[in-house]
């Protein structure tokens, strides 16, 4: 039978998620390119329309008046000529001298038009009709409006947009996929230990019925030699010795039994507190062996619906640990308190304290599986038998380490079980 490991990393979700940040980086950097490209384009188209335009106007005054370009009224029929052709996308024309003085303009100037200024880039000199001199230090300042590179502007918004919604789809279908595999992983993971523990209780039934019988023959055996020999004689505490190690067998034998074979339950009306005393009574011995002191805390009665004999099952199995665990000396503190909510249907909650080493860095999660103890002679069983009788009653269980020292385990139980296998 393969061996079940519960996967300490079921997927690696840090890579993954670095991998689509990755990816999600990579796709916004490229949108900033293009976006940035977009409007360096933006402005090239906007002086490219200037220079033509500078090229119509300058061809328009060329050998035009009599004093030369330096006259205004050259200028003007020239600008006004270029703005009623394109007056769709341009706002206005400026002409510009050396010095910053405005020579002649057409149209309006408003803040929100996209300016170009283009120095007229055409030297040419002085012809026959003498005074056209240099253009070259001459500037048309050009208006256009917003809405002649709007289609630039939009596709530029537009490639932004695109990858803002690739990001986010990006992350999103990342976050559901992760939660997806996760949750295929845990329910994989749930059938293979279902799988593991179903094999494993077939095992145990069958070895626990080849078991039970020759060991209770040799315990009834060596207690009848015991019964027939002296009680002075020489191999008396060699017998003792072999009807303790047998009853030890017989209770691994019961563990594996109940665990393999959970037995049906029988839900009966209690007190939670009395339940809880008749156990101690039952580990009296242990306790007097380890010379550890039992202490039970609890206010009023707690009553429930459940199992009895189930429950009873379970307090053996964790206050024998928590005896176990305590050193010589030490205490075992049992508290009885309502379960979560603090109300009169919240249930009952146990809670047993030891005074040992803790968990020491072990995963409790673990301590729950069966086969897996702490304990040089345990068997393993105690506590995978108490959660599944706890869970079966519709109640939880728990082990973390106390600030002061040592384990807490706390059962939580309904206040009435709904009888569910």
């Amino acid at each position: 039978m393969a061996e079940y490991r519960r996967p300490d990393r079921p997927f690696p979700a840090r890579p993954f998620m670095a991998g689509v940040a990755i990816v999600c980086l990579a796709i916004a950097v490229s949108a900033i390119y293009g976006y940035v490209t977009l409007l360096r384009l933006r402005t090239d188209y906007l002086e490219n329309r200037a220079l033509d335009l500078v090229s119509a106007v300058d061809s328009q005054t060329r050998g035009r008046g009599r004093g030369g370009r330096s006259d205004p009224s050259v200028w003007q029929p020239a600008l006004e000529e270029a703005l009623a052709s394109q007056g769709e996308t341009i706002a206005f024309i400026q002409v510009v001298s050396p010095v910053g003085e405005l020579v002649a303009s057409v149209g309006e100037q408003r803040p929100d038009q996209l300016v170009i200024d283009r120095q007229m880039t055409a030297p040419r000199q002085a012809g026959r009709g003498g005074g056209q001199g240099s253009t070259s230090e001459r500037h048309i300042r050009v208006g256009f409006y917003p809405s002649s590179v709007a289609f630039i502007t939009r596709a530029a918004n537009v490639q932004v947009a695109v990858a803002a919604v690739a990001i986010l789809t990006l992350l999103v279908v990342a976050g559901f996929s992760l939660r997806t595999l996760h949750g295929y992983l845990a329910l994989r993971e749930k059938e293979q230990k279902a799988q593991h523990l179903a094999a494993l209780g077939a095992m145990s039934a069958t070895l626990a019925h080849e078991i039970r019988n020759p060991l209770g023959a040799m315990k009834g055996l060596t207690q009848v030699a015991q019964e027939q020999l002296p009680e002075s004689h020489e191999a008396q505490e060699h017998m003792s010795t072999v009807v303790a190690e047998a009853e030890r067998l017989e209770r691994l034998v019961t563990d594996l039994l109940q665990f393999a074979r959970p037995q049906e339950m029988e839900l009966a009306d209690f007190d939670m507190r009395a339940a809880v005393e008749q156990a101690c009574e039952m580990l009296q011995p242990d306790l007097e062996a380890g010379e550890v002191e039992v202490r039970v805390e609890t206010a009023g009665h707690h009553r429930i619906c459940s199992d009895h004999d189930g429950l009873r099952q379970v307090l053996l199995n964790i206050l024998l640990n928590a005896i176990e665990a305590s050193p010589a000396g030490g205490v075992v503190m049992v508290r009885l308190t309502q379960g979560p909510g603090g109300g009169t249907d919240s249930g009952v909650a146990v809670l047993v304290e030891d005074s040992g080493s803790g968990l020491e860095g072990r995963d409790p999660e673990e301590l729950f599986e069966p086969f897996v103890t702490g304990k040089v002679r345990g068997s393993g069983l105690g506590l995978a038998v108490s959660r599944r009788i706890v869970e079966r009653l519709g109640g939880s269980v728990s082990l973390v380490d106390r600030a002061e020292g040592g384990a807490r385990c706390t059962i939580h139980l309904p206040s009435s079980s709904s009888g569910a296998s």
